[in-house]
């Protein structure tokens, strides 16, 4: 139990002079729920309410009370973490390897030069710009640079610090492992919290591509050189083989036969896998049951050092070689190792895929197929002349309710922190209302600097939007508020590429607008998003417009003084989403619902700071009222317009 709270203000840190309204009250309420003994806090606050504040705040009490009290803060940007360490000296932050750069590579680009040229081979040309890229090539050789690699620093700093920050994913990959080193915390903050459940079912999908699958194959088919003697080595199943034959028989299975039916797949590997391998060995495996552990626990392999991957490969091939040809010599065993060495990468490769495929088996023998997971197919049409072929298959769960341990087993107490967490978004990751406390911060922003103006002129649904003059009267709609909003900058959000090509090629105000997307494409004239806000802090009166600006972006005063959402954002449907929609409507509404707010807390981002937003689908009115998808600083901004031009008359300072 927590005893009385220590006096608060010795826990602000230095760059904050004082604590904004609120906060004092609801840290001391956040501290309650935890002395009580609620693993699970929600902190719901507005956009511009100091979030990260309250969540360092309470986690440098707990510390006060006991060094031990640690803390793990989740963000789901880079932005956002570099924002933390920016503002709290005490985070430290840890990425993934692929964001620090490599210190070691001439040294062991020279090293494995070296090594080569005695045995009268060229060494590849690598240019590794990152850690990532020198731990993939460098395999078992020791990093002679080690005390100085950004990564393993950051990374120790952060094993040793009271604040470790990371993304989501890294954290349900790394922290789980006891490899990486981190122990379980005291706390651990999730800061965008509505982030949480799109992480697990990222982290949680299978794909297997036939590009993937076959790039394998080809590389697996490679002749290696091997001077074992020929009596022994043609009773030899290598490792390389094995994987080669399983990886023949699963691409055959997966784009060619089970077309029609996952089910397909479960038969044909339990016949085809286990019986070749049988006749191959000439003796029959010990077990199914055993032939698929052994298979799945050899991805350990690629994490020993030599002499423990000898030992392991020794001790597994007596079980797969004929018992006159496990006795192998010191040097022969060498010598195999070797071999094995050599296409490491390409094991590593092989066990991955072939541990996506029997997750596939595990799903459906456990009876989950179609009740929990949905697969999706994805085609590619070649042309006329070769026709449609299976390009990938995607396997995702239907929700994430039974897959959230790793996250929320590494820690005593959780801080879901968010503007827009809301009930329906907990009820989707499993949680009844008992199983968590809220706090909810009020808005400290005048609602008269942040109007949100619902206008019921037009239903955007797919249809409407279909017709074309329909379109084109939204379109001429829109160009009416950027004429009211000529010497202002502004941002439209849309929910599709297609639709921001739609309005840009249709507006008599394109040469206002700058295309932005998540990765740009200048050949489109579309824009990054880190160019489109370079140039559109250059004009004082250009206007964004994009799919991908409704989150991790900030607008404050003159960067944006108006904003459009054109429609209510619902997700596209693959089967993933349509059985996910028959299983709860309200999931369906709530994802765009979020996408919205998220989109309307862009602008006024201080107390002083004023925009208004309008939203042209009446649909969102319906939505936003509701209060399992709203929060009450949004629903108290919401103003119902009949028209356009009604809600133009209605003046900012007004309201």
């Amino acid at each position: 139990m927590i005893p009385e709270s220590p006096n608060m203000l010795e826990h602000i840190p230095e760059d904050f002079k004082y604590w904004r309204k609120y906060q004092q009250e609801k840290i001391a309420e956040i501290l309650d729920h935890i002395s009580n003994g609620k693993k699970i806090i929600v902190l719901n606050a507005p956009t511009g309410a100091g979030k990260s504040l309250y969540n360092i705040s309470v986690g440098s009490i707990l510390n006060s009370l006991n060094e031990n009290n640690n803390a793990f803060v989740l963000t789901s940007t880079k932005m956002l973490q570099n924002q933390y360490s920016d503002e709290f000296p005490e985070v430290r932050v840890i990425k993934g390897r692929a964001n620090y750069p490599c210190k070691s590579w001439d040294w062991l680009y020279n090293l494995r030069k070296k090594e080569d040229a005695k045995k009268g081979k060229i060494t590849e040309e690598y240019k590794p710009k990152t850690c990532e890229d020198c731990y993939k090539i460098a395999k078992n050789t020791k990093c002679n640079f080690e005390g100085v690699c950004e990564y393993k620093l950051a990374k120790k700093e952060a094993l040793e610090s009271t604040f470790a920050c990371m993304n989501m994913a890294y954290f349900i990959l790394a922290v789980p492992n006891e490899e990486v080193g981190f122990e379980n915390r005291t706390l651990c903050i999730i800061d965008e919290a509505h982030n949480i459940e799109d992480t697990l079912m990222n982290h949680y999908t299978i794909e297997i591509t036939k590009k993937r699958v076959e790039n394998l194959r080809k590389s697996l088919n490679e002749q290696k050189e091997v001077k074992f003697p020929k009596e022994k080595w043609n009773g030899i199943l290598s490792v390389n083989l094995y994987f080669k034959d399983i990886i023949n028989y699963a691409v055959d299975a997966a784009f060619e036969n089970i077309y029609d039916g996952e089910a397909e797949l479960l038969k044909f590997l339990k016949k085809t896998v286990y019986s070749d391998i049988t006749i191959i060995l000439d003796k029959p495996l010990v077990s199914k049951d055993i032939y698929f552990m052994k298979v799945k626990n050899q991805k350990n392999l690629v994490n020993m050092s030599n002499l423990e991957r000898k030992q392991k490969l020794i001790s597994y091939s007596k079980m797969f070689l004929p018992s006159n040809y496990i006795d192998l010599s010191e040097s022969e065993t060498t010598r195999f190792m070797d071999s094995i060495e050599k296409y490491q990468k390409r094991l590593k490769n092989a066990i991955n895929l072939f541990d996506d495929l029997y997750k596939i088996e595990e799903i459906q023998e456990s009876g989950e197929m179609g009740a929990k997971w949905i697969p999706t197919h994805v085609e590619k049409n070649y042309g006329k002349n070769v026709g449609t072929y299976l390009e990938k298959i995607i396997l995702k769960p239907i929700d994430v309710k039974d897959l959230k341990e790793e996250l929320f087993d590494q820690a005593d107490f959780y801080i879901l922190s968010s503007a827009t967490l809301s009930k329906q978004h907990m009820k989707d990751l499993g949680f009844n209302e008992k199983d968590y406390a809220v706090v909810s911060v009020p808005a400290s922003f005048p609602v008269k600097n942040r109007p949100l103006k619902v206008i019921t002129e037009f239903n955007m649904n797919y249809e409407n939007l279909n017709k074309k003059d329909y379109f084109k009267k939204t379109v001429e709609k829109l160009d009416i508020i950027l004429n009211n909003h000529e010497n202002e900058r502004g941002i439209i959000h849309v929910s599709s590429n297609k639709l921001m090509n739609d309005i840009f090629k249709t507006s008599v105000h394109k040469n206002r607008m700058i295309k932005v997307t998540s990765n740009g494409n200048l050949i489109d004239g579309i824009e990054s998003i880190d160019s489109g806000l370079y140039y559109h802090e250059k004009k004082n009166n250009s206007v964004l417009i994009s799919p991908s600006l409704h989150t991790g972006v900030d607008f404050k005063d003159d960067k944006a003084r108006f904003q459009i959402i054109f429609k209510v954002p619902f997700l596209a449907g693959d089967e993933q989403v349509s059985a996910r929609r028959r299983k709860d409507q309200n999931w369906y509404f709530g994802k765009a619902v979020t996408q919205m707010i998220q989109s309307y807390g862009r602008t006024t981002r201080s107390v002083d700071d004023y925009s208004v937003t309008y939203i042209l689908d009446k649909r969102a009115l319906h939505y936003l009222k509701n209060d399992n998808f709203t929060p009450d600083w949004v629903k108290e901004a919401v103003i119902k317009y009949d028209t356009v031009e009604d809600a133009l008359e209605d003046n900012i300072s007004e309201k």
